[in-house]
């Protein structure tokens, strides 16, 4: 009797359990990564605004937003008109594309002397679950960028 080639059930089922359980080890260490590269990109896109400001305090001055009201872009929603003259004028004076729609919230407040901006995610950005990054920026040039939250 000639045996035919071939796989039994028992090994088909034996790799499709292994399979199984490497997959499902796999998932979370993903997620992990995944949200660590958007706290990547929120530093980046931290240290992107405040060198923007840098600039923009030496040629004109004072930081951006002129006065007292400060600039959100909500992290997801439908586009508003407020929001999309936000993104223009951060674009035309910083010099910086804010990516929407992306899982990050972003806060501009100008103080006058100094700066504030925060970035706000509904997950941990870091390694030891801040949520947020905030930078700071005073008109004598000082640039400072801290996890929180």
């Amino acid at each position: 009797m000639r045996r035919q080639g071939g796989f039994t059930l028992v090994e088909l089922m034996v790799v499709i359990a292994i399979l199984g359980i490497l997959g499902a080890s796999a998932i979370p260490v993903f997620q992990t990564w995944r949200q660590r590269s958007y706290g990547s990109e929120a530093y980046v896109t931290m240290k992107n605004l405040l060198e923007g400001e840098i600039l923009y305090y030496l040629e004109y001055d004072s930081f951006f937003p002129e006065g007292v009201q400060p600039i959100l872009i909500p992290r997801e929603g439908p586009s508003t008109p407020e929001t999309d003259l936000h993104l223009e004028n951060i674009a035309k004076y910083l010099k910086i594309n804010i990516p929407v729609d992306h899982n990050l919230e972003y806060q501009i407040t100008n103080y006058g002397i100094e700066l504030h901006v925060t970035i706000l995610a509904k997950f941990a950005l870091f390694k030891y679950g801040h949520k947020e990054l905030h930078g700071h920026l005073t008109n004598t040039g000082r640039m400072d960028i801290f996890p929180g939250g």
